[in-house]
C-alpha cells in the first residue's frame, strides 16, 4: 500500500455553468464500474482501493463536491484520487518509468501531480478531470439524462483552460529541467452509456489539430456499458480495461 501524508487541494472541472450541484456516486474497483440507483445527492464520493507499490491495476477512493474544486482526502484513510491512480499506472506500465512519486504540494506554488524517472530523463505529469455538465446533472435530477453527442463551446474552453493550467504547473515546478511534460485528462462525458464517445473524441481531436499547447496529451477513455476502443491523431488515448 502506498500512503501519502500531505493533504492537498487540486482543481477539477465541470463545464458549461459554474453552479454548485450534485453528481452520482460511482464505484471503480480494478476496472469494473457500477452506478448506484439511489437519487442524486448534493455530495458524492468515489470509493476504491489505494494503489499498491507495484504497477498492477489500481483504484482509489476520493470525495469532491461543488463546482470547480476537488479536495483530496486524508490519504491515510482514503488513498489516491482516481485520476492520479490511472496516471501512476500509465507512467509505470506504458512509459516504463523506474519510479513514480507524488509531488508534494505547497500553498501558493504551482506543481504537477506526479514525477517519474526514465532511463533518459524525468517525466512530469499533471492530471485534470472534467466532470459532466451542470445541464446534464439537472436533467438527471429531473429524470433520465440525455445527450445529443455534440460537445459545446463551453467544454472546449474548459479543456483549453485545464491544459494551459497544467502546463503552467509543470513548468513552474522545474523550469530548468528538460523533462517530458504530460497532461493526463480524464473526462466524464454527459453520455454515461458511451454511445457517443467516438463522436466526442473525434470532436476533441479536431479541436486539438489547431492548438499548440507544448505538452504531451493523454486522454483516459473510461469503461462504459457501450465499450469502444478510441484512437486520436493529436493525442494518446488509454482505453480503460474492462
Amino acid at each position: 500500500m502506498v500512503l501519502r501524508s500531505t493533504p492537498v487541494t487540486r482543481a477539477i472541472s465541470r463545464w458549461v455553468l459554474p453552479a454548485c450541484s450534485s453528481v452520482a456516486i460511482v464505484m471503480r474497483i480494478f476496472g469494473f464500474k457500477t452506478f448506484n440507483s439511489a437519487p442524486l445527492l448534493k455530495k458524492r464520493a468515489q470509493r476504491n482501493v489505494p494503489p499498491p507499490s507495484t504497477s498492477a491495476p489500481i483504484g482509489v477512493r476520493s470525495q469532491h463536491q461543488g463546482w470547480g474544486i476537488f479536495t483530496r482526502p486524508q490519504v491515510e484513510e482514503f488513498g489516491w484520487p482516481p485520476g492520479q491512480a490511472y496516471a501512476y499506472n500509465f507512467m509505470r506500465q506504458e512509459l516504463g518509468c523506474d519510479s513514480v512519486t507524488f509531488v508534494p504540494q505547497k500553498p501558493k506554488f504551482e506543481r504537477p501531480d506526479l514525477e517519474g524517472r526514465q532511463k533518459d530523463g524525468i517525466v512530469l505529469c499533471e492530471v485534470k478531470t472534467i466532470c459532466i455538465s451542470d445541464d446534464e446533472i439537472e436533467r438527471r435530477q429531473n429524470g433520465v439524462g440525455s445527450y445529443s453527442g455534440h460537445l459545446v463551446d463551453g467544454f472546449f474552453k474548459q479543456l483549453s483552460f485545464d491544459i494551459q493550467k497544467a502546463r503552467s504547473q509543470i513548468i513552474s515546478y522545474k523550469p530548468d529541467t528538460q523533462a517530458r511534460k504530460i497532461v493526463y485528462i480524464a473526462i466524464d462525458f454527459d453520455d454515461s452509456v458511451g454511445d457517443s464517445k467516438e463522436e466526442s473524441f473525434a470532436q476533441i481531436d479536431h479541436f486539438l489539430a489547431n492548438q499548440q499547447f507544448g505538452v504531451e496529451l493523454v486522454f483516459l477513455n473510461r469503461a462504459a456499458p457501450v465499450r469502444r476502443a478510441i484512437n486520436m491523431k493529436h493525442a494518446l488515448v488509454i482505453n480503460e480495461a474492462t
